[in-house]
């Protein structure tokens, strides 16, 4: 009875000592890793062995040993906004065949390490990879600088630290520029901007949408902050449960009321997470045989919705972070048992082939009392869903096609991706409203259960068109910067969230204006739409100044080309001079070419744009001409980055959590 308990429950958290590590290099592999005493129980052994997820063995004893050692260090550089050259300049620069970071010494010892390398599977060349574990970085001056060049562009938004198995699902996609796209579990975000980026593909606007949607609303803040970095007018932040997902009601070009309807969606489900024990060895000790029998129904749940709102013809990536057959192809072989010919599994297998992975299991077995049953029974009250399909269902289903990712193939974390089409109309449900359309039905349905994070009483202001009186004045300072900038940015898409005064103002593309301005019958309508942020922050207010609106900091870039008015160029050595001044740089202690340009215009923000060379890359920034001094709005960690950027020789890669101490 007591085996059986510990079978069904939770563990009971453990403390652990995180300094009860043992360090393992491998010179011949060149990797230095951690590895952690992480402890796997009988029953997590005996539950996978049964599984044969991998051959029993010498692969079964290579897989484990791999499970036991820290994950690399990968990160991916962002391709949207102004500063992608520049990284991969300064990463070629500083750290790419960097001698010195083919050697580490610890302990006295040197070993021999793998250089930092492009993930040679991954497009244009922005994911990269480099064997070393994260605490062995603080061993060497050179790798401490890396860590710091890492922290800092992270915090500023030029790159993404994200292990290399979570860069997979967005790519089967397949993301054209106009496609609806909803990443139905979205939050901590690393997906939502590799999803950004393909819509927004060469930096050019997208004429489709992203929802980036998260039961929890605490992480929607989260991802909303992630993303801001990653300006698009097509995105929408929201905050449903993604089983309950609603049918989002709009007017199309036509004037015609319809649905929202996705081309693209990423089901990146909630799971038990045994596929990150190389990144958080806590899963391991927190690991039980039912967890994924328990998360199995939302899982399937969260699916059956994302078909649901799915065009037909359209594509869904399903995907979890664990090695569990009944989180992954169970809910795969359930969808294609459920809807009958009408949801496809996609052969993959010619895409991205530099990617080495397993294909996916046809057989199973299901935990129950003791015993692991393979076939499904009535007499032991469990679903049908948990159970492998019969021989029949197995030459209709080809459940081959999935995808498996274990840690000791190309030394990452595991994973699981499956990729469906939807070939034919299925039955819908929905929420919201009592529209109907020519082949789909909405009807009312609200969450009946309030889970932790999602709160019952959403407090955040619904959107609205800016108010006549600070649309005019947005207009009118605008005009300082180009007598024709109506004609540039549809001021008409700008929208507000605050019912009093407005700080800043969004742009947003003429979909999501669509969807956020619906026309709902009444007020408590409208409350269910639980929109956290939506489109590019573009004027910021700031009411004190002579000119009361401005450019925000993060798309100025966006529209500097079209700016003809209140413009300042400055050279390398200006902008290096700025960047070093604290409260701002007097006139007189800039080049003679910035005081003539200066005395063109008036106090005030301005536009400061850097003459191009081969590190500035003609970078655009806002500022504030004061009377006798100029001041660059750029936030201290984004300050102390471009310090780093364009004063390397002379400065320190500096880590801000190190000048905070």
């Amino acid at each position: 009875r007591k085996e059986e308990m510990i079978r069904d429950s939770p563990p009971k958290k453990r403390k652990t000592d995180n300094s009860r590590l043992d360090r393992v290099e491998n010179p011949t592999s060149g990797h230095l890793t951690q590895r952690s005493r992480t402890w796997f129980s009988a029953v997590f052994l005996s539950y996978y062995q049964n599984q044969n997820i991998v051959e029993s063995g010498e692969e079964w004893d290579l897989f484990l040993e791999k499970m036991r050692e820290d994950l690399p260090t990968s990160f991916r550089l962002h391709t949207i906004g102004q500063y992608e050259n520049i990284m991969k300049e300064q990463l070629h620069a500083h750290f790419v065949g960097n001698e010195d970071m083919l050697q580490v010494e610890v302990d006295g010892q040197t070993i021999d390490i793998d250089p930092l390398l492009s993930l040679s599977w991954y497009p244009d060349q922005v994911a990269w990879e480099i064997p070393i574990y994260k605490k062995a970085m603080r061993r060497s001056p050179i790798f401490k600088k890396f860590k710091a060049f890492l922290h800092n562009e992270s915090e500023s938004g030029r790159l993404s630290r994200q292990e290399v198995v979570s860069m997979i699902p967005p790519l089967f996609l397949d993301i054209q520029r106009d496609h609806k796209v909803l990443d139905i579990c979205a939050a901590p975000g690393s997906k939502t901007g590799q999803l950004i980026e393909f819509l927004c593909e060469n930096d050019r606007e997208t004429r489709g949408i992203l929802i980036a949607n998260d039961a929890n609303v605490s992480r929607c803040h989260m991802l909303s902050h992630r993303i801001k970095y990653l300006p698009t007018s097509g995105i929408i932040v929201s905050n449903f449960e993604g089983q309950n997902f609603p049918a989002l009601p709009y007017i199309d070009n036509d004037g015609n009321e319809n649905v929202l309807l996705f081309d693209r969606i990423l089901c990146d489900v909630p799971c038990t997470g045994d596929g990150t024990i190389r990144k958080a060895p806590r899963a391991a000790a927190k690991w039980y045989e039912k967890g994924g029998m328990n998360l199995h129904p939302l899982q399937l749940s969260i699916t059956k919705r994302a078909i649901e709102l799915l065009e037909v013809g359209g594509v869904i990536v399903y995907s979890t972070c664990s090695m569990n057959p009944i989180e992954n192809e169970a809910v795969v072989a359930e969808i294609l048992r459920n809807y009958k010919g009408a949801m496809e599994l996609l052969d993959v297998s010619e895409q991205y082939i530099d990617f080495i992975r397993r294909p996916g299991l046809k057989t199973w077995k299901v935990s129950h009392k003791k015993k692991f049953i393979e076939e499904y029974d009535p007499e032991f009250s469990l679903d049908r869903s948990l159970f492998a399909p019969t021989d029949e269902e197995n030459e209709a289903f080809h459940l081959e096609r999935c995808m498996r990712v274990y840690p000791h193939l190309q030394n990452t974390g595991a994973f699981f991706i499956a990729v469906l089409k939807k070939n034919e109309i299925v039955e819908q449900h929905g929420s919201l409203s009592s529209l109907q359309t020519g082949h789909l039905k909405i009807v009312d349905e609200v969450p009946k259960k309030v889970k932790r994070g999602y709160p019952k009483n959403f407090k955040e202001n619904p959107h609205s068109s800016v108010k006549e009186e600070d649309h005019q004045e947005i207009i009118s300072c605008m005009k300082l910067y180009n007598e024709n900038f109506q004609d540039i940015l549809n001021f008409d898409n700008l929208v507000q969230r605050s019912s009093g005064k407005v700080m800043t103002v969004h742009l947003v593309n003429d979909l999501v204006k669509s969807i956020l301005l619906y026309p709902y019958p009444d007020e408590e309508s409208k409350k269910i739409l639980r929109i956290i942020n939506a489109g590019e922050r573009v004027f910021q207010q700031d009411a004190s100044r002579s000119i009361k609106w401005r450019f925000c900091a993060e798309t100025v870039y966006k529209y500097a080309r079209n700016v003809n008015g209140r413009i300042l160029t400055l050279s390398h050595e200006d902008f290096t001079k700025l960047l070093l001044a604290k409260d701002g740089e007097f006139f007189r202690n800039l080049s003679e070419s910035v005081a003539q340009q200066v005395e063109l215009f008036g106090s005030g923000h301005c536009v400061c744009k850097v003459e191009s060379d081969t590190s500035s890359n003609g970078l655009v920034f806002v500022a504030f001409r004061g009377g006798v001094s100029i001041n660059l709005f750029i936030p201290k960690n984004q300050r102390i980055s471009l310090r780093n950027i364009f004063l390397s020789e002379n400065y320190e890669f500096v880590n801000p959590e190190e000048t905070k101490k």
